[in-house]
Formats: structure tokens, sequence, C-alpha cells
């Protein structure tokens, strides 16, 4: 028995318990965990207490530590004298080892690891709460700190039950089995919950996490670990007890835009959870309204929430009222925020009553989650403490790996969350390049590059937004057939090994048949006409280009026009031509009268007729503008169809008539030479060969606004479009609204200013004009410019008092002097509790406790702009200031007479809800109002020192009843 006595003793020395001049240690982070701490303890006697510490074990030996630290702050609260040594200036990733020592004591050694700055290191986190009453499931918790050995511990409050000095006192003797048989003490961040409050901390009111781990006295701040690794936000759900939270979710979102983008992970924790998972605990409007769109915004990667004593888990969720969702969150695998808790360290567990359709687990089990953190990759294991006694410790050489009989909760989805970086891959087409034409159809080779850091499952290739193949090996490739003559728009999408999508890749554009093209053809109909006469010969044996020797030889010789027509030529209206000419071969060697000169034009028509015999039938043809001269060399044999034979390029004589309005494909042209000389060429031998290429009309599209948008003002836009030409440039695009030009730009990004005239309905385009004057009309963006609604909250008016909870009206006014009102809605604190589509606007509202509320109302028009009213205040109160009750509903209130505390125990009727508490002094108005929450051990205390003397009558309303007690303060 004594060596036992013995050994129970030493122990009790080693987690330097109250029986130490010094005892009850903590550590907290409240600054960067990389080079700073503060060592926390309870001063039990003696004096000048300080810190020794080195990177170097000294043991008790204080003289041989490098360094001496004094406290920096201490407090007298909850009946411990807590002293606290703020260290900074630490080299980061360091062990360092410590005693804390006054003048006639030394306190075991211990140590403590500074966080790395580096992000690649990898980093274990013990993540709980509600340790509460039930001190034999707390400890349990506790060794489990003891045997994993984390970096830290996140501990999301309700530390115990009443905040009780004694109960603070076993909390930290209990805490002191977090600490390791070496001496390894693991930080902790300190988060408030519910029971932290005034009414379980009386007199120490709402500062007692400040004031017992010197947290941050905010109740909410932030800190980075890992250098840009991970920013953990600790939130304060609980206080202030209002409709908002107000300079808390300011700051959060100002920090957020500032330093979010820094790092590889956000992590969050408070108390009360968003959407508990036990019936009876109150929906989290406040944090679903304030923080969860924050969450959405900047990709949290988990929440830790508590308060309900369970343990849940969600799938990745995010904030939304669409088909499907489920109490405002729906599941988002790739854009959801993973949600754990409720908080199972110790106090009494609850039900599992009210899972949700993105629940993925949940159980009534003690527990603590094991999270370990690093770049790519975040895991969490659920922790069953219960067998904590019989599981190994990990080493710090490895503190990843789980110890034997380590008990982790397997539910049906898995022990492991895995929550990872759903990086988007970029996608690229290589091959063909934008703007590749192909002379006829083909089967090409679609060529992609795509990258990811998780690695490529598979390219997906589309032309005209239809699949065409896929590949999941590099180089990624598919074989597309061109199916005919035309434009095509080639993109392709990449997918992770995580089955993220890319975006679709830049648009490809390639044509087929359009560009490059050439026709050849050959002349059936020629013709001479005699300039002298008229007569026109549709039959003769050849063609005299241009001096004709009739009968009686050079006695009888004329000059003539020739007409040469072309039938059936296939150039498209509009074609830009490149070249054009005609080929003739020689049908006599021996007549080469010089000079030869030639001139050659064509019909200014969009089709030419045949040829007939009618006289003038050549020369009564209208000539087009364009004209080419030509002198050609002598043809010296017979059946020569060379270069001497070909004409100059005419393609401007070509490219007049193609350019008509009334030109087709397929029409006829005839060509008419005139001038003079000789040169005799084979008849209905000519053949027409042109060159020629399709301007492709530009592209243009206004980006901005877009379209059915609704403005609210007569604002100034910026109108903005796209425009690009395939084979070309952009020469300008116009801007237009309602038919009315706003501007020109000549550069890209096209862009005009528009300053909207009047409150109306406007249809804007925009025309894209290309290097070779083609132009192309946008599609019609429609915008609606109205004025918002006005709506006044008529009733309450601000600062109502209603008394009791009955129904009462809320009403409002809304007009809308450009369309209609569509509806109202009527919001309380925040929350809708009506909406009335049909003036005069209104809502009945029920309330179910006594408080103060803001009301408001907000209408939407026809258009979907809405406005808000101003906010009325209004407070519910007991209806009158009753006598004493005599069923007092298992309350119990002592002493009576009372001198300072005033206690109030409620019986199970109350437990877990709000019940307002008036006090009222006999002779006066109204003494206090508050309301208060019911905890487990259903108590809580008044102070009354303040008090005059005198009678009271106190009044307590809720669960449907009021009862009132007479109270002497004496």
């Amino acid at each position: 028995m004594l060596k036992m006595n013995l050994f129970f003793i030493f122990l009790l020395t080693c987690i330097s318990t109250s029986y130490a001049d010094s005892g009850r240690y903590r550590l907290v982070w409240r600054d960067d965990p990389s080079t700073t701490i503060v060592i926390g303890w309870e001063n039990q006697s003696g004096a000048n207490h300080r810190v020794y510490y080195d990177v170097v074990d000294h043991g008790a030996d204080t003289s041989a530590y490098a360094y001496m630290h004094y406290p920096d702050h201490s407090n007298n609260v909850k009946g411990m004298e807590n002293t606290f040594a703020r260290i900074t200036g630490l080299t980061p990733g360091t062990k360092y080892y410590f005693v804390v020592a006054d003048d006639s004591y030394i306190s075991n050694r211990m140590w403590f690891k500074t966080i790395s700055n580096d992000p690649t290191e990898r980093l274990s986190f013990i993540i709980g709460g509600d340790s509460r009453s039930n001190q034999a499931e707390r400890q349990l918790s506790n060794k489990m700190v003891a045997k994993l050995r984390p970096h830290g511990v996140i501990f999301g409050g309700d530390y115990v039950s009443d905040g009780t000095d004694d109960e603070w006192r076993v909390w930290f003797d209990d805490w002191q089995l977090t600490i390791a048989s070496d001496g390894k003490i693991t930080p902790l961040v300190a988060t408030q919950g519910n029971h932290e409050l005034i009414w379980t901390n009386f007199p120490d009111g709402n500062d007692v996490v400040d004031e017992l781990f010197d947290a941050p006295s905010d109740k909410y701040f932030t800190l980075s670990f890992g250098g840009s690794l991970l920013r953990l936000y600790s939130l304060d759900s609980e206080y202030p007890v209002s409709s908002s939270y107000g300079s808390q979710t300011t700051w959060f979102e100002n920090d957020l835009a500032s330093n979010a983008a820094s790092y590889s992970w956000l992590v969050a924790q408070y108390h009360s959870p968003v959407r508990p998972h036990n019936s009876d605990k109150l929906e989290g409007d406040k944090q679903y309204d304030e923080w969860v769109p924050l969450f959405d915004q900047y990709s949290f990667a988990f929440v830790h929430e508590n308060d309900a004593h369970l343990t849940k888990r969600t799938w990745p969720i995010r904030k939304s009222s669409e088909p499907g969702s489920d109490e405002g969150f729906i599941r988002d695998d790739f854009n959801g925020t993973v949600y754990i808790g409720e908080g199972g360290w110790g106090a009494p567990l609850r039900d599992v009553d009210d899972n949700k359709s993105w629940t993925r687990d949940s159980e009534k089990i003690y527990q603590v989650n094991w999270v370990f953190i690093d770049q790519d990759t975040i895991e969490i294991r659920t922790v069953k403490t219960e067998n904590v006694d019989s599981i190994d410790s990990v080493t710090d050489y490895d503190v990843f790996t789980p110890p034997a009989n380590l008990d982790i909760w397997n539910p049906s989805n898995g022990e492991v969350i895995i929550i990872q970086h759903f990086t988007t891959p970029d996608c690229n087409i290589l091959s063909p390049v934008d703007g590749t034409h192909y002379s006829s159809p083909q089967t090409i080779t679609i060529e992609a590059d795509a990258n990811d850091v998780n690695g490529i499952a598979q390219v997906e290739f589309f032309v005209d937004d239809v699949s065409v193949g896929t590949d999941s090996t590099a180089p990624y490739t598919t074989d597309w057939t061109i199916p005919n003559d035309g434009f095509f728009y080639l993109t392709a999408k990449s997918t992770n090994i995580q089955g993220v999508h890319s975006v679709a890749s830049p648009v490809v554009q390639v044509g087929c048949g359009f560009q490059g093209n050439t026709i050849i053809v050959q002349t059936n109909d020629d013709a001479e006409e005699n300039l002298d006469n008229g007569a026109v010969d549709l039959t003769s044996s050849d063609i005299e280009l241009i001096c004709e020797t009739g009968l009686y030889g050079s006695a009888n010789t004329y000059d003539q026009a020739v007409g040469i027509r072309f039938e059936t030529v296939n150039i498209p209206q509009g074609a830009i031509i490149s070249s054009a000419t005609i080929q003739f071969e020689t049908d006599e060697a021996d007549y080469n009268d010089n000079p030869c000169n030639l001139n050659i034009q064509a019909e200014d028509i969009d089709d030419a007729p045949a040829f007939s015999d009618n006289d003038g039938n050549i020369t009564n043809r209208t000539l087009t503008t364009a004209s080419m001269s030509w002198s050609p060399s002598d043809w010296n044999t017979v059946g020569e169809a060379g270069a001497d034979q070909q004409t100059q390029d005419i393609s401007s004589v070509i490219q007049e008539i193609t350019d008509r309005s009334g030109w087709t494909n397929n029409n006829d042209i005839a060509i008419i030479i005139t001038g003079e000389g000789r040169r005799t060429a084979e008849p209905d031998n000519a053949i027409l060969t042109v060159d020629y290429s399709v301007n492709v009309e530009p592209d243009v599209e206004i980006i901005n606004p877009v379209d059915a948008q609704v403005y609210s003002s007569l604002a100034t836009l910026n109108i903005d479009a796209d425009a690009s030409d395939f084979d070309g440039s952009i020469a300008n695009v116009e801007f237009f609204y309602n038919g009315n030009s706003i501007g020109i730009d000549n550069t890209s990004p096209y862009s005009v200013n528009w300053s909207i005239p009047d409150y109306n309905t406007y249809e804007l385009s925009a025309i894209a004009t290309d290097d070779l004057g083609a132009q192309t009309v946008s599609e019609i963006v429609s915008i609606y410019v109205t004025t918002p609604p006005e709506v006044e909250l008529t009733k309450p008016l601000n600062d109502t008092t209603i008394y009791g909870l009955s129904t009462f009206t809320i009403e409002a006014s809304a007009t809308d002097s450009i369309g209609t009102v569509a509806f109202v809605e009527f919001y309380i604190d925040g929350s809708i509790v009506g909406t009335d589509s049909t003036a005069p606007y209104s809502c009945d509202w029920l309330p179910s406790y006594y408080n103060s509320f803001l009301v408001n109302a907000m209408a939407t028009d026809n258009n979907g702009v809405t406005s808000n009213s101003t906010s009325n205040l209004i407070n519910l109160e007991i209806s009158e200031k009753l006598d004493e009750t005599s069923d007092m509903k298992d309350i119990k209130i002592y002493p009576n007479p009372v001198n300072d505390l005033l206690n109030i125990e409620f019986g199970n009727f109350y437990k877990s809800t709000r019940p307002l508490i008036v006090m009222y002094h006999i002779d006066s108005e109204k003494y206090m109002q508050r309301h208060v929450k019911i905890g487990r051990h259903n108590k809580i205390i008044i102070d009354m020192s303040q008090f005059v003397s005198g009678v009271y009558i106190i009044q307590i309303a809720g669960k449907e009843s009021i009862v009132s007690k007479r109270i002497i303060k004496n």
C-alpha cells in the first residue's frame, strides 16, 4: 500500500496538479505558431515565477537554460491565479524544453515544438469540443491527445457546464492528462462556447476563455500554420447575442479578401452549428446568412462545429435553394465545404435525430477528430476514445501512422474523409492551328495538350459542340473526317483524375473549300462582229483578233469585235478574285499583223445571254468599267497554247462581274475583245481559269451587358463586344441602341461608353466590319432600365413595445413608378416570416419567446429589382407586473431574502429553453430584463449586490407560462 501511495503522489507531481507551487499547465496559441507560444499555469504558491526554456534539454537545472522569461499577464479567475508568459522570437519547427520555477520550486521539465513555416511539411491536429461534465469520458479524450501527439489541439468551446470555480479547477487538472509521458505538452487553440457566457461564469462575464487561456479578447481571431499552408479562423458563434454578428463578420470578410488567396487551405471552427443534427437544438441562421456565403466564396476545406453532443460528417455542401437542396444546402463534391462535429469530448451525448440528405455519416459516440493536412490533401479520421488506455502511442518520428488498437470510426461511407484541391485542368488544341484551310473534304488529326497537377484522365474532342472522340494517353489526338465544304469550330475538354472538367479550350476555326479555289471553264459560244456593218458571224472556222480578211484578200479587210462566252462559272458572289486568264490556241501562224494591241472587257450583266446573229449583238452590250490591255507576241506555231497565247491577268474584269449584287454561282460571263492587229485562234477553244477565295464574314457578339439585364438607374454603361475575322482582321465595330449609332471602336477590345437616356427597354447591337468591307450584325441584347420599387414599413412603428406572445400583423406600403410590385417579403432579424403579392401588403407573425427584434420589408418589382425598407425595432415584453404565483412549476429561487447572489434552479420543464427573466422593484418600473439559456445543470445566478434594498417581483416567462415571485433584497 505504501508503494501504491508513493506512486500516486509521484504521478500527481509529474502532471503538475494543485499539490505543487505551480500547476494546471496549458500551452496556447494566440499569435504565429511558428515563432510564439503562450505558457500558462496556476500560481499556487511561491514568488517570483518565471519560465526557463532552451532548445537543449537541461532537465531541472535552471542555470543551464539559455533563456528566461517573466510572466506578461496574470489574473485571479475561477479560484486560480492564472499566470501567462508570452514567449516570442522562437525558431520555426524547433523543439523547446522548459520548466516553470519560482524562488523555491521548479516544475517538471516539459517540452513543445513550434510549427514549421515550410508549407510542404504535413501537420497533425486533434479537433473537438464539448468536454463539459462527464469527467471520465473527458479524461479519455485528454489521454488521446497524449497518445496521438498532434502538432496542436483545436478546441471548439463548452469546457465545463456551470462555470463554477471547482469545475474549472478540475477541468485543468484533467487537462494535464494531455501531457505525454516524456513531457510533451500540446498547444491549444481556445474557442468560446455558449457555456462560457456570463450566465455560467458569473461574475467573470463573457471573458472567461480570454482570462483562463490568454486567448485574444475579441473572441474571434485567425492563425496561420505552415507558412502558406493553412489559415484557421476561430469564430465566436455565441456573442454578441443579437440579430447580426456585425463587426465580427465585417472583420471576417475583410481578412478573407486580403489573405485567403495566399493559403493552400482555409478552415473555420466555432461552437454552435449551422444545421444541428439534434432536433432540440436551434438552427444557426446567423451563421448561415453571414458566414456560409464566405465559406462558399473562398472555398473553405472544412468547418468544425460543436454544441449538439454527437458525431456528424457531411458531404461537401454549399448554400443553395435550387431543386435537391435540403435546409438551405446542396451537395457539391467539387465546390462544397465539409462540416464536421458536433462535440463529443465528454459532454452528455444526445440523439442523432435530424440528419439531412447531405449528411455523410452520424452517430452518438464519444470521439475526437484526428486531422492531417498537407499541401494537396486533408485527411479527417474520427477516433473513438473509449479504449485509449489499450492503444500504443505514436512516435515523434511518425505521428501519422495510426497506432495499434486505435479505434477509428468506420461508418458506411468509410473511415477517412479525403479533401483534395480540385484543380481545374487546362486544355488547348495544338493542331490544326486557327484559320487552317483545306481545299477539299479529308481526314485530319486533331491534337490537344492538357495539364493538371493531379494528372489527366482523358481529353474529349468536339466539332461544332458535338463529340468526335476521346483519348486517355498523351499526346492526345483523334482523327476526324471533314464531311463537306464549310467552316467548322474545334474545341477540346480535359478531365483530371479527380473528375474535374476543364473549360472548353479556345476555339480553333478551320475551313474547307472556300480558299485557294480554281475554276476552269472552256467556251463553246464565241462570235465575231464586223465593226463596219455590225454583221455577226457565229460559225467562223477561226477567231481573228482583231483584223479580219474577207474573200477578196487585203482589199476587203476590216476590224471586228470578238465575243467569247463562258457558261456555268462556279464562283460565289463576293468572292475575292486573285487571278484570271484566258488561254487561246494558235489556229494560223502566217498572219501576225502588228502592232497588235487588244482590249479585254466583259459584259456588265449578272448573267450574260448567248450570242446571236443579230446585227450589233456584240457591240451593243454594256461593258464593264474594268478593262485589261494585252499586246501578245507573235504566234508562230499552229496548235501552240502556251504563255504567248495566254492573256494578261484580267481578275479586275471578273471581279467587277462577281461583285454584282445579282451575280450567283454558275452564271455566265461574256468577254468582249476589241483593238488592232491580228492573232488567229481556234474557235470554241478558249479556256477561262480563275483563282479565287471567299471573304468570310466576321463574327461579332456583345458580351456586356448580358441579355435581359435589368438596371435600376440611368447609369453610364460600358458596352463591350468580341469580334474576330477568320480570314483577315477587324476594321471596326460600331455600336447601336434601338438602331441609333452610339459610337465606333477601331481597336480590340471593342467597347463604347453609353449613358442610358431614359427609363425604357433598349435593344443593343453591334456591327463588325472586316478589312475587306464584309459586315456582320450581332444578335440583339435587350436591357431593361427601371426604377427600384419603394417600400416602407408602416406597422409596427420603430421602438414599439408589444406585450404578450400573441399574433400581430406586420404591414408595409410599396409602389413602383415604372412597372409593378410583384411581391413584398417580411423579415424578422433577417429571417423571412411571410410574403404578400397583393396590396395592402401584410403578414401575421406569432413570436415564440420574449426578446427584441428587428422588422423590415423587401419589395420586388416585375423586373426582379428589389429594395429594402428601414428596420423597425420591436420589443416583446410580459404584459403586466404580476403578483406572486403559487405554482412555480419546478423553479427554485434562493436565498430569499438575498444579499448578493440570487440562485434560480429550473426543473426539466424548462430544459433547453430560453426563458425571459424580468425583475421589477415593487415601487418602480422594470429593473432588469434578459433572456437566459438553460444548461445541463438548469441553474443561473443573478448578481443583486448593486440592487437597492427593497421588495422585488421576479417574473419568468417561457414554455407558454409566466410565473412570478416576491424577492426581498437586504
